[in-house]
């Protein structure tokens, strides 16, 4: 059996180059595409124009051409899947109102009904026998009750 020697340090691990040198290779390859961008107008010796991101070739006339880049408000279609849910929440969305009419009916017939007691209750007291102011009272609110049946109810 031997024995092993080690250095002071050495049982740490190192990093490895290509960790240290990744942001450098980020910068250089962020550099070649806005070099890329570019864009060259040739004119051949014989009048033929062609549009290039490399600088023209020999005896050609170069231009370079600036290019704005800007938004199109362009979409991409939507898939069949993205259209049948669209198509499933304006469903919903109608069925929603139809609940909530159908729920705004029923408490306005809620409504109507209970007035319709109450008109009931007051031709009760009338007939009852009352004393003169009370069946002041009695016939005025009869009549609003009345007048919001008119109003409201079918």
């Amino acid at each position: 059996m031997g024995q092993s020697t080690s250095l002071p340090g050495s049982d740490r691990r190192l990093r490895p180059i290509s960790a240290a040198l990744s942001p450098l290779f980020l910068m250089i390859l962020a550099a070649n595409v806005v070099a890329d961008t570019n864009l060259y107008r040739c004119v051949a010796p014989d009048g033929k124009i062609e549009f290039r991101q490399t600088h023209c070739a020999g005896g050609a006339e170069e231009e370079e051409v600036q290019v704005e880049d800007r938004m199109t408000g362009w979409e991409p279609a939507k898939t069949k899947v993205e259209e049948e849910t669209k198509d499933s929440t304006k469903s919903d969305d109608r069925k929603r109102k139809a609940d909530k009419k159908a729920a705004a009916r029923a408490r306005q017939e809620e409504k109507c009904w209970k007035k319709k007691q109450l008109i009931k209750d007051i031709n009760w007291k009338l007939r009852r026998g009352y004393k003169t102011s009370t069946g002041e009272k009695l016939r005025h609110r009869r009549r609003a009750y009345e007048d919001y049946i008119r109003r409201f109810c079918k």
